[in-house]
């Protein structure tokens, strides 16, 4: 059985590759002052009609380089094929870890929620708004992301910036995630089921609750159904896979995420 998942894997991975050659695949270099740059996956797809800023959970890091275009990892795969559905996908990788190691409303958020990692924010959504004109910008923060999308939203405010994205999606959300920003739209993805204590299910309703105090309308809440507990991104822990990271529902969360974006 763990010999058959492994194979499928492999398929998987070397499929997803085999459709990506055709496709416009860059690792771009996005400098930060004299320090580390952001490696930054972009998958540019044909007839692009928006582009997404993908921000992973966990520590964030994807590990991108020449030899590595691609993630199996459930949420991720999930993303990245949206450019299959004519929306271009930005990545960046990160020069630190972004683990948040403290939760609660006394959360110890680090890096994530760091002036720095706000600033570079801001350089890859340049990067993205000269690159591809004209087209609209949603942000995708996925668990840990959320309070990344929480963080970098407000800095956007601060700088009267927020017009230049025209929508976020919090994935996965952590119960901390507060986007008091009432012109914004937030649209939220959860797993109707998650397996996450941090996540599951009624923490997703009070995400959803207490945001609508301030968001109204402009807040939305799409569940996936989809999806398995017990396989192989599963036994790295019940936060990291399984349907936390809708494990065995990519293509349902790729629909969902196209749905969103184009307002359907």
């Amino acid at each position: 059985m763990l010999l058959r998942r492994i194979l499928l894997i492999v398929c998987v991975l070397f499929f997803s590759v085999s459709i990506l050659k055709a496709e416009d695949i860059k690792i771009v270099n996005i400098p930060y002052k004299t320090k580390d740059s952001n490696i930054t996956l972009t998958l540019t797809a044909k007839d692009s009609r928006a582009v997404v800023i993908y921000l992973g959970g966990g520590t964030g890091l994807f590990g991108w380089g020449e030899s590595k275009t691609y993630s199996t990892f459930p949420v991720s795969k999930a993303v990245l094929d949206l450019h299959q559905k004519n929306i271009t996908v930005v990545a960046p990788d990160w020069p630190y870890s972004m683990k948040i190691e403290k939760g609660g409303f006394d959360m110890v958020c680090g890096m994530r929620c760091s002036d720095e990692t706000q600033e570079r924010l801001l350089n890859i959504l340049d990067y993205v708004l000269k690159t591809f004109p004209n087209q609209p910008v949603w942000i995708v923060g996925h668990s840990n992301g959320s309070i990344s999308v929480q963080y970098f939203t407000k800095f956007l405010k601060k700088l009267n910036r927020l017009s230049d994205i025209k929508g976020v999606v919090i994935s996965g959300s952590r119960a901390e995630t507060r986007i008091d920003l009432p012109e914004l739209r937030v649209a939220m993805l959860h797993h109707k089921n998650d397996n996450c204590q941090y996540t599951n299910h009624s923490i997703a309703e009070s995400i959803f609750k207490y945001n609508k105090k301030w968001l109204g309308d402009n807040i939305s809440i799409d569940w996936v159904v989809g999806g398995h507990n017990g396989g192989y991104w599963d036994s790295k822990g019940l936060c990291i896979g399984g349907k936390h990271s809708y494990e065995g529902a990519e293509d349902e969360v790729t629909a969902k995420l196209e749905n969103i974006i184009s307002n359907k």
